[in-house]
């Protein structure tokens, strides 16, 4: 996986400030979990200790790693919401597009992993999505039914798959879906992709009221079924 993008991706950042800061504001604690998290507050805060090397070094590392225990690490969801009070929480996720093409693309990876913690556990995981071209924005939940189109397995510069280790655990997480080679010089991660025309389907265009409602059935004390 890549390096955390809210350090590189401005319409990423822009995205996830707007809904933490309105949880945030709606009675949520919002704390990003990544592995990347204490080196980049290590760097904002301008630290060179001992330990923020350390910190440095291990993720530095850890990205290069494509086994399928540092995979999973890096394939946390960017944030969690905890409510103030009520017993209510989800993981939340920001996918950005700001491309000539409208379709939308999501990492298979979390997006297997959060479904199957989701089938097991009962988990919650937001998916909120802005194409900023094309003035697209809206929600899903990991969890839902969606219209796959195609899938990318990236190859690595020999032209083998770069993530043996988890190429069958994808095909079993996304059955149906045909998945093509992708070449070594592109995102460099395992994609699933729903086709642009499909989106008006897939999105609930509001995600203020669906975490507004996910709030309020907690406040009655019902289950929060999702």
């Amino acid at each position: 996986m890549n390096p955390h993008c809210t350090a590189t991706n401005r319409h990423h950042r822009t995205l996830q400030s707007d809904v933490c800061g309105w949880c945030t504001r709606c009675g949520y604690y919002v704390e990003s979990h990544t592995c990347y998290d204490a080196r980049d507050r290590d760097r904002e805060e301008g630290r060179d200790d001992a330990r923020a090397r350390a910190r440095a070094r291990f993720v530095e590392r850890i990205a290069l790693m494509r086994d399928p225990t540092a995979l999973a690490v890096l394939a946390a969801a960017d944030c969690v919401a905890v409510h103030t009070i009520e017993n209510v929480s989800f993981n939340l996720e920001f996918k950005t597009n700001s491309g000539k093409h409208g379709n939308m693309a999501l990492e298979a990876l979390p997006l297997m992993l959060h479904r199957s913690n989701a089938a097991a556990l009962g988990t919650r995981t937001l998916y909120v999505y802005r194409d900023t071209v094309r003035n697209i924005e809206g929600c899903f939940w990991a969890h839902d039914a969606l219209p796959f189109w195609k899938g990318k397995l990236p190859l690595d510069e020999f032209g083998n798959q770069k993530f043996p280790d988890i190429e069958e655990p994808l095909r079993r997480a996304f059955p149906g879906v045909a998945f093509e080679d992708s070449r070594p010089d592109g995102s460099g991660d395992p994609f699933v992709i729903v086709h642009e025309s499909r989106l008006a389907s897939v999105l609930t265009p509001d995600w203020r009221t669906v975490i507004a409602n996910v709030t309020a059935l907690a406040k009655i004390g019902k289950a929060v079924t999702l």
